[in-house]
């Protein structure tokens, strides 16, 4: 009855995300905010304000990128721990094929992005089957995006998120931290792989990179109650040059992972996330 009772709220959660993300706002000529349809069309208000047209220039802000990679928890306990077969995990062939074929998705301003970095894009995400020692799994996302990147608006720059990516790994809450777990997927998930990205998009305006996980947590000591399996997402953004320093040998791990952001959604969080600073040891 617990193990019904946990799949059908994870559902009802995963609903609100993909009414919550298939919305969109813009803002009038006269500064007033306008509900977007989410089929990306316009709606014009009564007074027949004209909406700038921006809605296909302006990139998602990546508080909101980070918070979408947030509602990835909730797909990870149906896709990874229940193994649901109606929300299986997607493999690295099947986002390979999507980035060659993927059509139009919103927003708008993310899709015309992944089509001018569509090149880079495969470049980078080939030399991602295989993390955290595992065979790279990924998560689909309830706003039916059909490639794991996301492009997002740091400081009024371009940054790149592969997101979507998971691990099996279920993490000991008796001998870790959120901190600790969050350390151990740092150094072992992403910090080997960051020079894809970086390789991969080297030639282009990207200013940021950033990676986004899903993995486990549970008290082992805790046997009887199913709901005690609890996911965490951890997020990893950093900047061009620290990356370029890092690569070339000119910063320590520690020093390039001080001057980037961690972000994490731990157990006890849902659909949120927190800065937090990580020392690597």
């Amino acid at each position: 009855m617990k193990r019904q009772s946990s799949y059908l709220l994870i559902c009802l959660m995963l609903l609100i995300c993909s009414v919550l993300l298939g919305q969109e706002e813009a803002v009038t000529s006269s500064g007033k905010k306008v509900l977007l349809k989410s089929d990306s069309t316009w709606v014009y208000v009564e007074e027949k304000d004209t909406v700038q047209q921006t809605q296909s220039t302006i990139l998602t802000p990546l508080d909101q990128v980070l918070k979408d990679a947030s509602s990835g928890t909730a797909m990870w306990s149906l896709s990874v721990h229940y193994k649901d077969d109606e929300h299986p995990v997607i493999t690295h062939k099947q986002f390979t094929e999507a980035l060659d074929t993927f059509n139009e998705y919103s927003p708008p301003s993310e899709y015309h992005e992944a089509l001018k970095y569509r090149t880079e894009m495969k470049g980078a995400f080939k030399l991602f089957g295989m993390y955290c020692d595992e065979i790279a799994i990924f998560l689909s996302n309830p706003g039916k995006r059909p490639i794991p990147f996301r492009f997002a608006d740091k400081d009024g720059k371009k940054c790149v998120v592969l997101t979507d990516m998971a691990s099996s790994t279920v993490y000991n809450t008796l001998r870790t931290t959120s901190k600790t777990r969050a350390a151990k997927v740092l150094t072992s998930c992403f910090i080997p792989n960051i020079r894809y990205l970086y390789r991969a998009f080297e030639k282009t305006d990207i200013a940021y990179f950033g990676l986004t996980i899903v993995y486990g947590s549970k008290d082992f000591s805790n046997k009887s109650d199913v709901r005690n399996l609890k996911p965490e997402m951890l997020a990893f953004i950093f900047p061009r040059e620290k990356c370029k320093q890092f690569i070339e040998g000119s910063i320590t791990e520690s020093e390039f992972v001080d001057a980037s952001g961690i972000y994490l959604t731990d157990r006890d969080m849902m659909f949120s996330f927190k800065k937090v600073k990580i020392q690597i040891e």
